[in-house]
């Protein structure tokens, strides 16, 4: 299922099921590799600043999921390295939250902190077989006798 933003940029998709979509911005002369490294840096040092009881019971997650989408988007990188500090960014984010949050809002609420008007996505997919599926490891080698008929 193709999602669209409103200049047509399709998203990028990440591994852990997130993916992030950015309408666009200028990168005035830095690589995306120097935005990223600089707003994983802002992020890590601006962790030990948050404070709050909701805040800091959600900065470990929400950190984790703006690191993701710093790793895979270059302007949402820039967005982050020039925007805001990770603590207001989580004042955003438990301002006018009741009793809960959902991840899915509370990763929201973080990323349009820093880049106004991104959405972000989640896939899930269910596994009707899972683990039954899996091949056991430490069992030995398993032959078929069929094979050496």
């Amino acid at each position: 299922m193709g999602v669209r933003t409103r200049q047509g940029i399709k998203p990028k998709q990440v591994p852990c099921g997130f993916y992030f979509t950015t309408p666009g911005l200028e990168r005035q002369g830095k690589t995306g590799m120097d935005f990223e490294t600089e707003a994983l840096e802002k992020l890590k040092k601006g962790y030990a600043f948050v404070s709050g009881q909701k805040e800091t019971a959600m900065k470990q997650a929400v950190r984790e999921a703006l690191e993701s989408f710093i790793r895979q988007d270059g302007e949402f990188a820039q967005a982050v390295a020039q925007g805001g500090t990770f603590a207001d960014c989580m004042k955003a984010v438990a301002k006018d939250v009741g009793s809960s949050i959902s991840d899915l809002d509370a990763y929201k609420r973080a990323v349009q902190f820093y880049f106004p008007g991104a959405e972000i996505r989640m896939i899930m997919t269910v596994d009707l077989i899972g683990a039954a599926g899996e091949q056991k490891s430490g069992r030995g080698v398993v032959f078929n006798l069929e094979d050496f008929l």
